[in-house]
């Protein structure tokens, strides 16, 4: 609104310069009454209102405009010797309809109303009394309809609040929908399901970027002896903290999954087998080191299957690999890792490493 307050004081000023040949008046006495006192008149106003906005806070700053406004209507409405001039006063009206504020409205209205009886009783502004009732009349009118409008305009908003606010709880409501079908609810790590849409999606990546891609199989050990001799709460919590530990130690990018049961599977993208074998060795190392009040301070173990996928292998023969090195770490002692690659050659070779 201020922006249309200076083009409305540049068109001003072109147009009673434009008109400067054709008013009959003196040039110097145009040039004073009709362009310079109202042009600096409302260049007072306007940068006025521009350091009001500055200064004042969010909720003061509509009013100022209002103000500022009503100033240069009634401005323009004094100084031009046209009376329907005065109409420009209804300018504020219908701009503070744009708030969507009744009080606001009722402000400019106000404001309106004064600015035309202080013409009215203007000595220098020569208007009839019917001609100014008429006036009055027109600027009732107009704030009614722009009250009418105001609360249209307050019933959409508050539509439009109630549906982006509806729309923000959908939102939520799919992300968590979407992350509770992803998640495994126990575990708070990635799903079977989702597991291997990841593995097929990095196998993909593999065969056409050729990044290298790592595959541990982790299993907890004797976890069927610790259901029953200690009752399936004891279990959760086990496969709580084993999984709190994974979290812990996995890049951001690496793929962390309760693949069923006490089985977890971790793929790792962009590693090398040494920073794969590091990582699991971590993770072995730590819950090892853990204690268990359910199971009176007794420890967990685990075992851990390490593969590298060769390109063209394709994810069932990869995953198959990796389960063969898990089996291999179960069947020779358990608290181990198996590796079934040795990184070097590209074909398969198991290494054995226990605690």
């Amino acid at each position: 609104m201020l922006n249309g307050c200076w083009i409305a004081l540049v068109l001003s000023f072109a147009v009673e310069w434009a008109w400067m040949s054709e008013s009959g008046l003196p040039h110097t006495d145009y040039a004073i009454r009709c362009i310079g006192v109202p042009t600096a008149a409302q260049l007072m106003i306007v940068i006025g209102s521009e350091w009001f906005r500055a200064c004042a806070n969010q909720r003061m700053q509509d009013y100022g405009i209002i103000v500022s406004l009503t100033l240069s209507g009634a401005i323009y409405a004094f100084i031009s010797e046209i009376h329907s001039f005065s109409l420009l006063l209804l300018i504020p009206i219908l701009a503070s309809a744009y708030y969507c504020k009744p009080i606001k409205l009722a402000f400019a209205a106000v404001m309106s109303l004064a600015a035309m009886q202080l013409l009215y009783w203007s000595s220098a502004y020569d208007i009839g009394r019917y001609e100014a009732a008429g006036m009055t009349v027109i600027m009732l009118l107009v704030s009614y309809l722009a009250l009418e409008i105001t609360k249209l305009g307050r019933a959409a908003l508050m539509k439009a609040y109630e549906a982006e606010r509806m729309n923000k709880e959908l939102i939520a409501k799919t992300v968590l929908m979407e992350k509770l079908v992803k998640t495994d609810a126990l575990t708070k790590l990635y799903n079977h399901i989702t597991f291997h849409e990841y593995l097929e999606h990095l196998v993909i990546h593999h065969e056409s970027s050729g990044m290298p891609l790592h595959l541990a199989l982790l299993d907890i050990d004797n976890f069927k002896q610790i259901n029953d001799l200690y009752g399936h709460r004891a279990g959760d919590s086990i496969l709580r903290r084993v999984s709190e530990l994974i979290r812990t130690e996995v890049r951001r990018e690496d793929i962390a999954a309760r693949y069923g049961g006490e089985e977890f599977a971790i793929l790792l993208p962009d590693t090398s087998l040494s920073q794969t074998y590091e990582l699991m060795e971590r993770i072995r190392v730590k819950v090892a080191s853990e204690t268990y009040d359910l199971l009176d301070g007794k420890k967990v173990t685990l075992s851990i299957g390490i593969a590298r996928y060769h390109a063209w292998e394709g994810k069932e023969a990869f995953f198959t690999r990796t389960d063969a090195a898990l089996y291999m770490a179960k069947n020779s002692g358990k608290n181990r890792i198996v590796c079934a690659d040795d990184g070097s050659d590209g074909y398969p070779h198991t290494r054995t490493t226990s605690a």
